[in-house]
């Protein structure tokens, strides 16, 4: 499997220098590694908000419109999990960096002294979360989960949609591979075509098809 990352920094060409670099460390540690440049932080955003999901996230601190420091706050908000890599020369940065908590905080003008730490921080992070996570594989899309932060599955058209407080996220995947990955973590199947996580799970309405529906707490 190869790893998703993403760079973002609004000099591309800064980027274009450090990414093989990146490359190479993962490589170099056994990983092969795959690095988007995104040289917009609102378009980086955007990407993950649409469900776009990456392993881990290289942000440099000092762009415009969106510093580096609040966009890693609105990712974190939206995964939790994310392994963040801050990059800047300006060290004074720091402290305000790590109330995002990054897993490192790169110097660029020590960037080669530096990144295998960061890489290897990055690894253990994230075989750290996959002993929490459930995986979905659509063709070369990976989809990386925490059980906990999924309110219920559904299959639809031979579309598997996954159902979180602040977004849905559609796949293709059967709803037979959700449940052999779901329910360890506490999901029930209630129907052919549902999965419902049960720590979400308020109450059981009668309907007036002599059957009952389900109502999740944070939905609607």
């Amino acid at each position: 499997m190869e790893l998703q990352l993403a760079y973002c920094d609004d000099e591309a060409l800064v980027g274009q220098i450090f990414i093989p670099k990146i490359q190479a460390e993962f490589q170099r540690q056994g990983v092969r590694a795959h690095v988007s440049l995104v040289s917009s932080p609102k378009r980086l955003l955007s990407l993950v908000e649409s469900g776009k999901t990456f392993d881990a996230y290289f942000l440099d601190i000092d762009m415009p419109q969106l510093d580096g420091i609040t966009l890693g706050r609105h990712l974190r908000e939206r995964a939790p999990n994310a392994a963040i890599i801050f990059l800047s020369n300006k060290e004074e940065m720091v402290y305000s960096a790590f109330r995002v908590k990054p897993l490192r905080f790169l110097r660029k003008n020590r960037f080669e002294a530096e990144i295998a730490d960061a890489v290897q921080a990055v690894l253990l992070s994230l075989r750290e979360v996959e002993r929490k996570t459930v995986i979905f594989e659509d063709g070369n899309q990976v989809y990386r989960f925490s059980p906990r932060e999924i309110l219920f599955v559904e299959i639809l058209n031979r579309t598997l949609i996954v159902v979180r407080a602040r977004n849905s996220i559609r796949l293709r995947a059967t709803i037979t591979t959700a449940e052999e990955l779901l329910v360890p973590f506490g999901f029930i199947r209630i129907h052919k075509s549902y999965l419902v996580n049960l720590q979400y799970m308020e109450e059981l309405v009668p309907n007036l098809s002599n059957g009952y529906e389900v109502r999740l707490k944070h939905c609607p």
